[in-house]
Parts: C-alpha cells; structure tokens; sequence
C-alpha cells in the first residue's frame, strides 16, 4: 500500500517554479471534503487553469459513487492557496489511480503552474496510473475534437441534419440547467443497453447516481411529438462547453442524438459565455463526422521513480 499521508519532505517555503509550496496534504474522508468546499470554490472552481473535472461539485460526486479507499492530495502556497490538486483511488492491486477515470476526460491534476510535472517531482507523490490513456507519439495522451462555433463543423453533416429537420412535424429543444429535472433516469436504460460490453452491471447503476446528482452537468433534451427522444449531458467552465455524453431512443428513426448536438452547438455559439466546445475523449466516427479539427489531451501516468 501507498503510504497515504503527506510527504515529510516539503519545507516551509521550498519554492517550485516560480511559486513556493508550503506544504503538502492529503484528505482522506468526506468529511473533510465539505469543510473544504469553499476554500476550494475559491481557490480551484474560480481559478481559470481549472477544468470541470477539478471542480468541487465535480470531484465530490465522483467520491459518492466511489467504492475503496481514496486519496486527495493538495498542495498550498505561502498564502495557503491550493495551487495544486490532484485525486486519487487505491485500485484493487493496492496502486493508485486517478480519482473519477470513468467520469473525468481530462486527467491531470490541478496547478497553477504551467509545467506540472515539475512541481509533482518535487512533491514526492506515490505513481499514479491512467487507465485512459494511451501511447501516440511516444507521448501519452488522448485526442479531443473541437469546434469554435458552428463554422467548423463539416458541411455534409450541417446537410444531413437539414435534411432529417424537414421530415419533424414537431420537435423541441431545451436545456435543463444544472441537471435539476434529472431527466437522466428516462434514458439512462438507452445508454446501457449500448455500454453493456464495457461496463457492467454495478459501474452502469453507479454511473446514474453519478449523473442524476452531479448538478455541474447541464442536460440538453430533444422531444419529438411531446416524447424524450434525445439526451446531451455537457458541461460549461471557464469557456469550454464539452459534450459529455449522449443518449437516445433507439425507436427513432433518424440520427436524433446528432441532431441535437448540431442545435445545441447553434445555441452555445451565440453564447458569449462559451469560446470553444468539444467531444470530449476519443474520435468515435459519430464525432468525426461533426467535427474537423482535433487537439492532444495529455493524461500522463506518473511516476515517481
């Protein structure tokens, strides 16, 4: 086992980078965790270097699904702001492994520097593994499509979705922000149904807890004739809109998943809260065929060999 408490080897004011350190904590309850919820809204959700996956709201849910021993490690400056954060879970082998892998695309750690890497070699951290991740380049990374606005999304798709918009009698669009509704539940079966050979039965039930109570999610829904028909869980922090998961009725006739994606795109881009949305993890062909460009994600294992 890791030794899961803080590393002795920070000093008061041993400097990393261009910032200091002034120590080094680990939590280890959720107790803990809701006495940090300010100080960590303040410091991380409020911070621009972060993403939703950092986030309070985001990290806490993920805790509440957890099952086994966790950790999260915290660093301070010398104003005892976290400028560094990074959660893990003790997997089965007794190794660590990034808090919320199933839930979270972007793994890696809260910092406020640039380099993180250079500030988790001098923070004596335990190794780390990313099951996500994966060898391109001689990097470890994931790819990630992206849009700007509307005008990058490739014109057969943008053709293909007119089309199937003159065969809807009557159809709907809203977003449900902050998942409040928790219009999961309705289609929460549709997406098991398609993950059924990569989750099973226990992650699929925990996956719905995770969602119905993660109010960092918004939920954009498509009715056809009155009925659900499509679901978009995405989420919106410091600008970046990422398309998160989808799910539909099978019964539709047409590419109602996409379709909803291409109108809530044509929303968000007149948002002047949103500068860039994304697919999330991954280059699945229902993606590539909505989006042109692509950008490497680094989600690096860590090792402090």
């Amino acid at each position: 086992m890791h030794n899961m408490n803080p590393s002795n080897n920070i000093q008061k004011g041993e400097v990393f980078s261009s910032r200091a350190m002034a120590g080094l904590n680990s939590i280890t309850s959720i107790e803990e965790l809701l006495d940090l919820k300010s100080k960590w809204i303040t410091d991380i959700d409020n911070n621009s270097k972060s993403t939703i996956f950092h986030t309070w709201e985001w990290v806490y849910n993920c805790l509440k699904v957890q099952k086994g021993g966790w950790c999260i490690y915290l660093g301070y400056d010398e104003n005892d702001s976290i400028n560094f954060m990074i959660p893990t879970y003790v997997m089965d082998n007794n190794t660590l492994s990034y808090l919320g892998c199933l839930y979270s695309d972007y793994t890696d750690p809260f910092c406020t520097e640039d380099d993180y890497f250079s500030v988790m070699s001098k923070l004596n951290l335990p190794s780390i593994y990313l099951p996500k991740s994966h060898k391109i380049s001689g990097n470890v990374s994931s790819i990630c499509l992206y849009s700007h606005d509307c005008s990058d999304i490739k014109p057969k798709f943008i053709k293909d979705i007119k089309r199937q918009k003159k065969k809807l009698n009557d159809y709907t669009i809203f977003i449900d922000k902050g998942n409040k509704l928790g219009l999961w539940s309705e289609f929460h079966d549709y997406w098991k149904t398609r993950w059924s050979n990569k989750w099973d039965s226990n992650d699929q039930e925990l996956f719905k807890e995770f969602v119905i109570n993660n109010k960092s999610l918004n939920a954009g829904i498509l009715l056809i004739d009155n009925n659900p028909a499509a679901i978009n869980l995405h989420t919106i922090h410091n600008g970046l809109c990422i398309f998160w998961v989808i799910s539909m009725d099978p019964n539709i006739k047409f590419s109602a998943g996409n379709f909803l994606w291409y109108e809530l795109m044509k929303l968000y881009e007149k948002d002047s809260s949103v500068t860039k949305m994304n697919a999330g993890i991954g280059k699945e062909h229902y993606k590539c065929s909505l989006f042109k460009k692509e950008e490497i994600l680094y989600a690096n294992n860590w090792s402090n060999n």
